[in-house]
């Protein structure tokens, strides 16, 4: 079923959210990483972190 071109482009944030409330999966994520690509897209890394659905993620796994 083609549904045309979309009008609007989600944000990272709302596209996590809603993949993970569909597909009943855990988010993991790196965050030295978000640190990193917050810093050197010039935006702030907390902000990033406080609009992902962290109710949603995986608890830390333990180093062996």
């Amino acid at each position: 079923m083609h549904r045309g071109p979309r009008t609007s482009t989600p944000n990272r944030s709302s596209f996590v959210t809603e993949l993970l409330e569909r597909t009943d999966a855990l988010l993991l994520f790196d965050v030295a990483n978000v640190y990193a690509n917050a810093r050197n897209r010039g935006t702030d890394p907390v902000a990033v972190l406080d609009a992902l659905p962290l109710g949603c993620s995986a608890p830390p796994a333990t180093c062996t």
